[in-house]
């Protein structure tokens, strides 16, 4: 009975200690936490990170990728201070990784510090000139920055990168418009190339007149595709109301920014689109207001029909292109 006893206890401390091992490999935690992050499960991503970070014997390489994506998962989690504090502790350890620049400089985009989104972006694209994200993202912190020449230039570049991105096209044509540079001709061209088969490629149907702004929003609104309804509205919103401005339809723009700042779901997805949303209505003199849907009766969706003028980009002359829905129709909290 005593002999069986001991080896059951040398057999549990064998596993216990197997485990533990396992466990406290540094190099296998970063794994398990970028495993979660690809899987969004944010505080267990800082929670196994922080082990490995604290953790002895990881290469200057590990513990930086720890810190990356560590920081990534806070900017999820809506805690950019904290993020931009890990990216920092990365670029310390691996300076000539593009990937921790460009997330900072991201990171800083979203809190309006365009200055220092535009040096962390400029150092991501000196270490890696074909990172069409950090080019966009200098564009976007250059054309805030009251730059719009530079921002078309990089947006321009990032639309080389990646022609079939609906968003870096609709960025360059906003630049340009900004710019006071005519770019009929180009922003058609691009829009040929834009890959329409998934999520937002559809805006640029729309565009193009394709199809209506009627069944872009039937198609945000369903339950189809692998991005969230909530955010592919939260898309519709923030483009659209990006294109009406360039149409000069400043009333219809705030509509679009005032319903994307309330609906727009928090988190990375939508990181971009939140803040943008949030920097014109104060170009528009307009305080934005918390992220919280109004009530469904404070929308008064029968109010004036919804107008939405656009230039159609073939033919530079302004066409009405939605007339039958109210402005609570790019609602979520009607719907989701």
């Amino acid at each position: 009975m005593m002999t069986a006893m001991i080896r059951f206890c040398l057999a549990f401390l064998l596993i216990v200690g197997g485990i533990f091992s396992s466990r406290a490999d540094p190099a296998d935690l970063v794994k398990a936490g970028v495993e979660a992050i690809q899987n969004n499960r944010w505080d267990e991503a800082i929670r196994v990170l922080s082990e490995a970070i604290a953790a002895h014997g990881l290469s200057d390489r590990d513990r930086a990728s720890a810190h990356v994506n560590r920081g990534y998962a806070y900017f999820a989690k809506d805690q950019t201070e904290t993020a931009i504090a890990d990216y920092t502790a990365a670029i310390r350890l691996a300076p000539n990784d593009a990937d921790p620049h460009s997330l900072r400089g991201w990171a800083h985009f979203t809190q309006g510090a365009m200055k220092q989104a535009i040096a962390d972006s400029t150092t991501a694209i000196r270490l890696g000139p074909n990172l069409a994200f950090a080019l966009r993202n200098r564009g976007r912190a250059q054309l805030y920055a009251g730059q719009a020449r530079p921002a078309a230039d990089n947006f321009a570049a990032a639309v080389k990168v990646a022609p079939s991105d609906v968003p870096g096209v609709i960025w360059l044509h906003i630049a340009r418009v900004r710019a006071g540079q005519a770019d009929q001709q180009e922003f058609a061209a691009n829009l040929a190339k834009v890959d329409r088969r998934t999520w937002p490629g559809p805006i640029a149907d729309v565009l193009s007149g394709a199809i209506t702004q009627d069944r872009l929003g039937d198609i945000a609104k369903s339950d189809e595709g692998e991005k969230p309804k909530s955010e592919r509205v939260c898309d519709a919103q923030v483009y659209l109301g990006l294109l009406q401005l360039a149409a000069g339809d400043k009333d219809e723009a705030r509509k679009l920014f005032r319903a994307a700042v309330e609906d727009c779901p928090l988190g990375v997805a939508e990181a971009t689109e939140r803040a943008v949303a949030k920097m014109e209505l104060k170009r528009l003199g307009v305080a934005p207001a918390r992220n919280t849907p109004k009530p469904t009766a404070l929308r008064q969706s029968g109010e004036a029909a919804w107008n939405l003028w656009m230039v159609h980009p073939a033919t530079d002359r302004r066409l009405p292109t939605c007339r039958s829905r109210g402005p609570g129709y790019w609602s979520t909290a009607q719907s989701i």
